[in-house]
Parts: structure tokens; C-alpha cells; sequence
């Protein structure tokens, strides 16, 4: 199904309700221009379409039309609320949301959940706002018993993984945690379809990697690799491998985290999503420096900020400086990789994220101590030390 533009993956996710808004506008484009394969490939689902013929006729002059009507009606809301809940300032949001039962329905919860997860690469704070937000509008939802009910703990537990995965991109691991429990107990009470199945374990994996908690890593991620395999999402098959390759790494085998990324490149799509072909070709500097390969890391990542300094968001640009000052401390550039990573530092604290900072702070002392400059080494040290420790994160500590 690949070669129309519409995979078995999406399907899937359309069917279970766990589409994004961009993929069910795409899929039911798709359906109204009457693809044949892609509707027996739904009838797995949905037995009646069997049953079903066209109930009016939909020629090309006309079913645009239609379906942008139909598409107004359905996203109208949704827009007009989200619309209000930015011309307030933020903390008043909340209160509007608890008080005001406009706000209480699956469109506008479904734009939260979108809008928490597009500001994922710009700003940590609109992130976690959004999902919170998200959060709140999922529970004033109400259902009716049978499958609406399902239907509805299943909302109740994306709004929450979005939040947990807001506060482990914030660096906040134990109330990520917490937030995690949460998505797992409504996904168990609701329907569990397999891609939110698939993506709580990648989340949670994801965190556990941050915990250095890598005897649990490992495991979550590839079990929801297999998941999305079997759901012929390469996409998401990708990403995993993405995050395998990261985890790889962090455990001391930058070889193995290499053929990682080459098995994720071979299968993705970096014309649908040039923010991952960004992260593989990033992530590929850092592996290879890791490996002893400083000549091609350095190059690969003048390659990379050339190509895609333009575009480049907010937290990936700071990922980026991040590298280039462990690039010129392994090049033995001391005072240019102290300036990188010093404005790295600071724009993580800018965005509200101090483990990253801290992370950063851990590299940054290094360098200072090999130019004598001691008394920062103390200062920098100390306060690592201290976040650390406040996230358990024990092996960054002893460092």
C-alpha cells in the first residue's frame, strides 16, 4: 500500500482511532477517491463495509468539496477553542478548562495532543502545557458504556503518555514516571489497540534510557520495534531503531549503535520526515566520534549544519552546539569547545531543561579542568551533582 502514499500502519491507526488529525484527513481523502485495496483492507475492522455500497455517487469535481465541508464541521470547534485558549495568558488556560465544559470534548483534547507533540523540537515549555492541558480536557470527558468507554480511556491514556513524554523531554523524570503509570492504567482499562500499545512502550523506554535504567531500556524498545513491524509502520519501525542506536551508545558500544542507524536509514522515509533523517545524520557524528572516527564526525557535522542550518529548531540547534563542543575538545580546541558548550548550558536552562544542562555541565568541567580553570570545575561540578542526584541518576553523579 506503500505506493499510493497510504501504509498498512496508518490504516491501522485510522481504524483504531489513533491516527493523527493529518492521517485521518489523508486516509479519508483516500477512501472518498475510492481506493479499493485500502477499503478491504479495513473491512478487518469494520466487517459492515461489506455490507455497504456507495451511497451517492463521488466524482473528482465534487468530492473535495464535500469533504472539506464535512472536515470544517468536525475540526471547526477544535480550532475556535484552541484559538481562545491562546489569546489568555497561560496560567489562566488552566482555569478556563476546569470551569467552562465548552472545552470538554475529543476535538479540542486531539489538538492539545498534536500541538504538545509538534513543539517537541521548539519549546520545552509549550510542550508540556499543551500536554497538561490535554490531560485536564481527557478527564472531563464522559462515555457511554461499551465502546465508547474504550474509546475514551484510550484518549484519556495518549493525553497522558503526551505528558509523560513532556516531562522526560523536561527532564523531569519522577513525575514522568507518575505521569506513565497513569497512561498504562487507561490504556489497560480502555481498548489497548497496538499503536498506543507500541508507543507507551517507546516512551517508557525512552525514559528508562534517561534513568540510565538500561537493563529496562533495551527491552521496551524492541518489543515496540516489533509491534510496528508487525504493523508495517516503517516509519515508526525507524525511530525505534533510532533510539536502540542511542541506547547502544549510552552502554559503550558506539559500533553497534552505527549498524543501528544504517538499518533505521535503509528503511526511512526522510522526505516525509526531515526532522528524523536530521537526528540519523546527527546521531551518526556523535557515533562516530565515539568509535575513534573524529576526522569523519567532524565532517559529517559541517555536512549537517550546512545542509540543514536553515531549518534547524530550537532544541535540535542546541543538540548540535552540544556536539560541536565535544567535536573540538576531542580535536584538542579547548577554548572554542568551552565557548559551545557553555552556550549549550545556558540554552537549556533557557528552556527550562536543568538535567540536560546539567549533562552539559558534566562535559563543560572536563574541559575547564584541563585548562586549569579549577575553582569553575568545583562550581559546575557541585551543581551537577545536585541534579543528578534529585533525578537518581547515579552514574552521571559519581562523574
Amino acid at each position: 500500500m506503500d505506493s499510493h502514499g497510504i501504509s498498512e500502519g496508518v490504516l491501522d491507526r485510522f481504524a483504531h482511532h489513533t491516527a493523527t488529525p493529518e492521517e485521518q484527513r489523508a486516509v479519508l481523502r483516500h477512501l472518498l477517491a475510492g481506493c479499493e485495496s485500502c477499503r478491504c483492507h479495513l473491512v478487518r475492522f469494520w466487517p459492515s463495509l461489506t455490507r455497504q455500497k456507495n451511497v451517492v455517487e463521488l466524482s473528482p469535481k465534487n468530492y473535495n468539496a464535500v469533504f472539506m465541508g464535512v472536515e470544517t464541521i468536525a475540526s471547526g470547534r477544535a480550532t475556535a477553542g484552541l484559538a481562545e485558549l491562546e489569546s489568555v495568558p497561560t496560567l489562566r488556560q488552566e482555569l478556563i478548562i476546569r470551569n467552562h465544559p465548552r472545552f470538554w470534548n475529543r476535538e479540542i483534547c486531539e489538538e492539545l495532543i498534536e500541538s504538545s507533540h509538534a513543539a517537541r523540537f521548539s519549546s520545552m515549555q509549550m510542550m508540556r502545557q499543551r500536554s497538561w492541558l490535554a490531560v485536564l480536557v481527557a478527564t472531563q470527558i464522559k462515555s457511554k458504556r461499551g465502546s465508547d468507554e474504550a474509546q475514551v480511556m484510550d484518549l484519556r491514556a495518549r493525553a497522558w503518555l503526551g505528558y509523560a513524554n513532556a516531562l522526560r523531554v523536561s527532564g523531569d523524570f519522577n513525575a514522568a514516571d507518575q505521569a506513565f503509570l497513569n497512561a498504562q492504567t487507561h490504556m489497560k482499562t480502555g481498548g489497548g489497540t497496538l499503536p498506543l500499545r507500541a508507543r507507551v512502550l517507546k516512551q517508557l523506554g525512552s525514559l528508562r534510557l534517561d534513568q540510565r535504567r538500561f537493563g529496562e531500556s533495551r527491552p521496551l524498545i524492541r518489543e515496540a520495534t516489533e509491534i510496528w513491524r508487525d504493523l508495517h509502520d516503517r516509519q515508526e519501525v525507524a525511530r525505534c531503531l533510532v533510539l536502540e542506536a542511542n541506547a547502544a551508545s549510552e552502554e559503550g558500544d558506539p559500533g553497534a549503535a552505527l549498524r543501528l542507524l544504517d538499518q533505521s536509514e535503509r528503511i526511512a522515509d526522510s522526505t516525509a520526515d526531515p526532522k528524523l533523517g536530521l537526528i540519523i545524520a546527527h546521531n551518526r557524528t556523535r557515533y562516530l566520534a565515539e568509535n575513534l572516527q573524529v576526522g569523519a564526525a567532524v565532517d559529517l557535522h559541517d555536512q549537517v549544519s550546512a545542509q540543514f542550518a536553515p531549518k534547524i529548531e530550537p532544541l535540535l540547534h542546541i543538540r548540535l552546539t552540544w556536539t560541536k563542543g565535544q567535536l573540538l575538545c576531542w580535536r584538542g580546541h579547548f577554548e572554542p569547545a568551552i565557548e559551545a558548550l557553555s552556550s549549550a548550558q545556558q540554552d537549556f536552562l533557557a528552556q527550562g531543561n536543568r538535567c540536560d544542562a546539567a549533562m552539559v555541565s558534566i562535559e563543560l568541567a572536563s574541559v575547564l579542568g584541563r585548562v586549569g580553570r579549577r575553582k569553575e570545575v568545583r562550581l559546575l561540578a557541585a551543581a551537577a551533582f545536585q541534579e543528578m542526584t534529585a533525578r537518581g541518576i547515579h552514574r552521571e553523579a559519581l562523574a
